[in-house]
Protein backbone atom coordinates (compact mmCIF):
# COMPACT_ATOMS: atom_id res chain seq x y z
CA UNK A 1 0.00 0.00 0.00
CA UNK A 2 1.39 3.21 -0.74
CA UNK A 3 -0.71 5.93 0.97
CA UNK A 4 0.32 5.69 4.35
CA UNK A 5 -2.39 7.82 5.56
CA UNK A 6 -4.57 4.50 5.79
CA UNK A 7 -1.92 2.72 7.75
CA UNK A 8 -1.70 5.87 10.08
CA UNK A 9 -5.62 6.25 10.60
CA UNK A 10 -5.85 2.53 11.28
CA UNK A 11 -2.87 2.74 13.92
CA UNK A 12 -4.98 6.06 15.28
CA UNK A 13 -7.89 3.56 15.52
CA UNK A 14 -6.23 0.88 17.74
CA UNK A 15 -6.03 3.85 20.87
CA UNK A 16 -8.60 3.87 22.95
CA UNK A 17 -10.10 7.02 22.35
CA UNK A 18 -10.28 6.47 18.41
CA UNK A 19 -12.99 4.15 16.66
CA UNK A 20 -14.78 4.37 12.99
CA UNK A 21 -17.02 7.31 14.18
CA UNK A 22 -14.12 9.88 15.34
CA UNK A 23 -11.65 9.17 13.23
CA UNK A 24 -11.46 10.85 9.55
CA UNK A 25 -9.24 9.23 7.01
CA UNK A 26 -8.15 11.51 3.75
CA UNK A 27 -11.64 13.08 4.33
CA UNK A 28 -13.40 16.36 5.78
CA UNK A 29 -14.28 16.21 9.39
CA UNK A 30 -18.40 16.62 8.75
CA UNK A 31 -19.65 20.16 10.42
CA UNK A 32 -21.97 17.93 13.05
CA UNK A 33 -19.08 16.32 14.36
CA UNK A 34 -17.46 20.28 15.04
CA UNK A 35 -20.50 21.67 16.11
CA UNK A 36 -21.34 18.48 18.41
CA UNK A 37 -17.69 19.29 20.18
CA UNK A 38 -17.84 15.70 20.61
CA UNK A 39 -13.67 15.27 21.60
CA UNK A 40 -11.39 14.07 20.90
CA UNK A 41 -11.87 13.14 17.10
CA UNK A 42 -8.72 12.72 14.27
CA UNK A 43 -8.13 13.94 10.89
CA UNK A 44 -5.75 11.88 8.83
CA UNK A 45 -4.58 13.50 5.59
CA UNK A 46 -2.03 11.88 2.98
CA UNK A 47 0.85 14.62 2.27
CA UNK A 48 2.33 12.29 -0.81
CA UNK A 49 4.85 10.29 -1.42
CA UNK A 50 8.83 11.50 -1.88
CA UNK A 51 10.61 11.08 -5.50
CA UNK A 52 11.58 7.16 -5.90
CA UNK A 53 14.92 5.72 -4.80
CA UNK A 54 16.45 3.89 -7.46
CA UNK A 55 19.45 0.62 -7.01
CA UNK A 56 20.24 -0.54 -10.18
CA UNK A 57 18.32 1.36 -12.10
CA UNK A 58 14.81 -0.10 -10.46
CA UNK A 59 12.63 1.53 -8.43
CA UNK A 60 13.76 0.38 -4.98
CA UNK A 61 11.23 2.76 -2.22
CA UNK A 62 9.97 6.06 -1.30
CA UNK A 63 9.12 7.62 1.63
CA UNK A 64 5.36 8.61 2.52
CA UNK A 65 3.99 11.38 4.76
CA UNK A 66 0.91 12.10 6.33
CA UNK A 67 -0.05 14.46 8.63
CA UNK A 68 -2.56 13.60 11.98
CA UNK A 69 -4.70 16.05 13.48
CA UNK A 70 -6.50 15.40 16.72
CA UNK A 71 -8.64 17.50 18.61
CA UNK A 72 -8.91 17.76 22.09
CA UNK A 73 -10.48 19.95 24.90
CA UNK A 74 -7.46 21.23 26.67
CA UNK A 75 -3.75 20.73 27.16
CA UNK A 76 -3.72 17.76 30.11
CA UNK A 77 -5.73 15.95 27.31
CA UNK A 78 -3.69 16.64 24.45
CA UNK A 79 -0.30 15.36 26.74
CA UNK A 80 -1.75 12.21 27.39
CA UNK A 81 -2.99 11.25 23.48
CA UNK A 82 0.71 12.47 22.38
CA UNK A 83 2.03 9.73 24.50
CA UNK A 84 -0.59 7.64 23.70
CA UNK A 85 -0.13 8.30 19.51
CA UNK A 86 3.76 8.40 19.69
CA UNK A 87 4.02 5.05 21.44
CA UNK A 88 1.57 3.35 19.28
CA UNK A 89 3.62 5.14 15.94
CA UNK A 90 7.04 3.75 17.12
CA UNK A 91 6.12 0.09 16.85
CA UNK A 92 5.06 0.63 13.82
CA UNK A 93 7.14 1.53 10.65
CA UNK A 94 6.59 5.44 11.15
CA UNK A 95 8.61 7.97 12.23
CA UNK A 96 7.42 10.88 14.06
CA UNK A 97 9.49 14.16 12.23
CA UNK A 98 7.25 17.54 13.55
CA UNK A 99 4.71 18.06 16.06
CA UNK A 100 2.88 21.18 16.62
CA UNK A 101 0.10 22.23 19.14
CA UNK A 102 -2.19 25.22 18.12
CA UNK A 103 -5.74 26.60 19.10
CA UNK A 104 -8.60 26.40 16.61
CA UNK A 105 -10.29 29.73 17.92
CA UNK A 106 -13.42 29.17 15.70
CA UNK A 107 -14.30 26.23 17.63
CA UNK A 108 -12.39 26.86 21.01
CA UNK A 109 -10.58 23.24 20.47
CA UNK A 110 -6.79 22.17 20.61
CA UNK A 111 -5.20 21.12 17.92
CA UNK A 112 -2.23 18.61 17.81
CA UNK A 113 -0.71 17.78 14.65
CA UNK A 114 1.87 15.26 13.75
CA UNK A 115 3.72 14.47 10.69
CA UNK A 116 5.12 10.82 10.14
CA UNK A 117 6.68 9.44 7.11
CA UNK A 118 8.00 6.37 6.42
CA UNK A 119 10.28 4.57 3.93
CA UNK A 120 8.35 2.21 1.79
CA UNK A 121 10.02 -0.12 -0.29
CA UNK A 122 8.31 -0.88 -3.58
CA UNK A 123 8.02 -4.85 -4.63
CA UNK A 124 7.70 -4.65 -7.93
CA UNK A 125 5.80 -7.69 -9.21
CA UNK A 126 6.93 -9.63 -12.59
Amino acid sequence: MRISAIDVGNIIKTLDEFDNTNTFIMREIPQTILESKKLPFAQITFLGNSPFDYASNFKRGELSESQIDIYVKDNKIGEKLTNSVEKALKNSDFEVYFTDFDTNYEYDFQVLRFRVRRYQIIKVRL
